[in-house]
């Protein structure tokens, strides 16, 4: 059975309205903005009136806030555990420069490493798609199934 309310064809799931005209069931809480019968999410409005996931508390930003109030690219979330450093935290507490992250499998090389453990220069070259661009040898001590020898 569909929506009753005109034009709408999603499938209606309580008193004759689909999920977005107000068919939710009557024990939801309602947005609080006159005239919307969404369902609120937080601060007792729906996602198009600003519920849902908390937003950075910079005036004018309206990206997703992370643990500080602040989006990533103001502040926001976990940041470096080296003092003094203000960047975002990657693995074991550190960002990218004070050795967070996953680096490419080859010893030589410093570049951000994938799901296979290469950066996507040598991943490319291990499978034979580009030549290697600061390789000293053919094969970086890598075998085919990419491990050590």
């Amino acid at each position: 059975k569909a929506c009753s309310v005109e034009g709408c064809e999603k499938s209606a799931q309580r008193k004759g309205l689909c999920y977005a005209h107000g068919g939710k069931p009557s024990e939801a809480k309602r947005c609080t903005v006159p005239g919307c019968l969404m369902v609120a999410r937080t601060r007792n409005l729906c996602r198009a009136h600003g519920g849902g996931a908390p937003q950075c508390e910079v005036e004018g930003c309206e990206k997703v806030a992370e643990p500080g109030g602040r989006c990533g690219a103001h502040g926001g979330g976990k940041r470096c555990k080296e003092e003094g450093c203000t960047k975002r935290r990657m693995t074991k507490g550190l960002c990218w420069d004070h050795g967070g992250g996953k680096r490419c499998k080859l010893e030589w090389c410093d570049s951000r490493a994938d799901r296979s453990g290469f950066c996507s220069a040598h991943l490319a070259e291990k499978r034979g798609v580009e030549a290697p661009r600061n390789a000293s040898d053919d094969n970086w001590g890598i075998d085919s199934d990419g491990d050590e020898m």
